[in-house]
């Protein structure tokens, strides 16, 4: 064993220092002596050709085999796919018109086909983990299953002939690109993919995937997107000391490795710094075979940016205009969507938290403009008063600066251009409406004592407040359901006063409950002490019977 740690220790030394003290190799062109031992040194009794040199070619050969492994195999999958259809593409054959289907007889031969392509990303899913194209067979093979009524058992496709192709046979179809989305979505779903827009500018003002626009007043580092593929993270800070209102003034993102596409690539824009090219210089995704997918260009250099990504399916536009930051993005879904639980806190998906969301009243305040003056500048350019209209008029009148007004007609025209569905170009956010009357604030609480009152009459809630004297309420707890299960097992909750008998048997009813949490937090009495989360469950159990004993000091 001493020996072989020995020679070890020797071949490390010598790959590192990569031939300076151990040699030159001729037959390696030049290159630094790689085998374990001094160069020179006499061949062991114990390995009489050259054994640490043949261990050294095994653990080579085991590291190659394992990346050889690790590769996905989703384009031979796709290509099997193709092959095995080509016949009913060009009207079948007889081994392809039997079987059930929904689509006539050749459907018994796509179900089949169907099936073997299911059973090829099966046989690789555990090394394509994180592959766009992978992830799109996949849910492309379940609509088409679906599609054509295609049970998941049953008889495969046999395996494409391999031999030479016959004589007369025209030339076998291209095998479709697989760093080019939209023309591998198409030729995989026989449709265009769907696209989603996001954008944000201003103060900033956030446009999600799904139509929701928000003021915002987020401060710091904030993620518009974080997904498999993408990140994008925008951080902003405030347009002067002590305002609510915030600029972007960074945006950061990062196209992660994506194999036989892109290396992972970094690109970083500041206010008074937009690049054309990525942080290590480059313009492209690389020198991977699909590194051309990745590409940034410019129209006007240091005041726009334009990125596309053609293996995801995504075209970036960045802009700098009156000191500020502007993003703006179409993305395919697919892209867009893979994301996990963990990465949820995304602006494009969600918008901005409702703690961060500037109200109506806090962008009507006074600012440097008068309101008025700026409706005036915005309307040039906006003549739809719908949100992006709006969010130019408090850009202008809190900074006092016109040149806001560019930010929101480009961002406008960028939705123009990126939005599949132009009715929904112009939006109008609720919160900009009219603020609730007396009349319909009483309506609604009148509505939500009414829903009360049936759920206790009809045994729902029972209510344990006898010997109670008048208090005040404690309007701030919130309380969960406790399930259904929990309810007819009083051994989960040991030493409450649980009736069981007060559970409903029509379950639905239970749901009308979550109308009155806030109705019921009021019956709990502001000396009560701060209850623990089982005596919160115990407290809004729903249809259980509880006594208020249990959460009282």
């Amino acid at each position: 064993m001493s020996l072989w740690r020995n020679r070890l220790a020797r071949s490390a030394v010598n790959r590192k220092v990569g031939g300076s003290s151990a040699g030159k190799n001729p037959r390696l062109g030049g290159s630094g002596w790689i085998g374990m031992g001094d160069r020179g040194q006499p061949l062991s009794p114990w390995f009489p050709h050259g054994g640490p040199p043949t261990l050294s070619t095994l653990i080579l050969l085991l590291l190659l085999c394992g990346q050889a492994h690790s590769q996905c195999k989703i384009l031979r999958c796709n290509a099997e796919y193709v092959s095995s259809t080509l016949s009913l593409r060009e009207g079948g054959s007889p081994g392809t018109q039997r079987g059930g289907g929904r689509g006539g007889l050749a459907s018994g031969g796509l179900c089949r086909a169907l099936r073997s392509y299911a059973l090829c990303t099966r046989r690789t899913a555990r090394t394509c983990r994180g592959d766009l194209a992978f992830h799109s067979a996949v849910h492309g093979i379940e609509d088409l299953m679906i599609q054509h009524n295609c049970s998941r058992q049953g008889p495969t496709a046999p395996p494409p002939a391999r031999g030479p192709a016959l004589p007369g046979a025209g030339p076998a179809p291209p095998t479709p690109d697989p760093c080019d989305y939209e023309a591998r979505f198409s030729r995989l779903h026989g449709r265009a993919p769907g696209f989603l827009h996001c954008a944000s500018f201003g103060d900033p003002h956030v446009r999600s995937f799904y139509h929701h626009f928000h003021t915002c007043r987020v401060q710091g580092a904030w993620p518009l997107l974080d997904n498999d593929f993408l990140f994008v993270q925008a951080t902003s800070s405030p347009v002067a000391s002590g305002a609510n209102a915030t600029t972007t003034r960074k945006i950061t993102i990062i196209f992660k490795n994506m194999q036989e596409c892109i290396d992972q690539k970094v690109y970083q824009a500041e206010v008074d710094n937009l690049p054309a090219a990525f942080e290590d210089g480059s313009i492209n995704g690389g020198d991977r075979p699909g590194g051309s997918s990745l590409s940034i260009q410019t129209a006007n250099p240091g005041s726009h940016v334009e990125i596309r990504a053609a293996y995801i399916g995504t075209t970036i536009i960045i802009r700098q205009t009156a000191g500020q930051l502007s993003f703006s993005i179409r993305v395919a879904e697919d892209v867009a969507r893979a994301f996990s639980a963990e990465q949820d806190l995304q602006l494009c998906v969600g918008g901005c938290p409702p703690s961060q969301r500037l109200s109506r009243s806090e962008r009507s305040r006074r600012g440097a403009i008068a309101i008025d003056t700026a409706r005036r500048l915005c309307k040039e350019g906006l003549p739809v008063e719908d949100a992006y209209f709006q969010s130019c008029v408090f850009d202008v009148s809190v900074s006092g600066d016109p040149n806001f007004t560019v930010a929101a007609q480009t961002a406008l025209d960028d939705a123009r251009v990126f939005l599949p569905d132009l009715e929904k170009l112009h939006l109008f956010p609720s919160d900009a409406g009219p603020p609730l009357s007396p009349a319909t604030f009483l309506v609604q609480l009148l509505s939500g004592l009414f829903v009360l009152w049936l759920c206790v009459h009809r045994g729902l809630v029972h209510l344990d407040i006898s010997e109670r004297k008048p208090h005040t309420f404690n309007q701030h707890l919130e309380f969960p359901l406790l399930s259904r299960r929990k309810c007819f097992n009083q051994e989960e909750i040991p030493g409450k006063n649980i009736n069981k008998t007060s559970c409903p048997l029509r379950y639905g009813l239970r749901h009308n409950l979550q109308l009155t949490r806030k109705f019921l937090a009021l019956m709990v009495p502001e000396g009560a002490r701060q209850a623990t989360m089982e005596e919160k469950t115990l407290l809004y159990a729903g249809p259980c019977t509880y006594n208020t004993d249990a959460i009282v000091a």
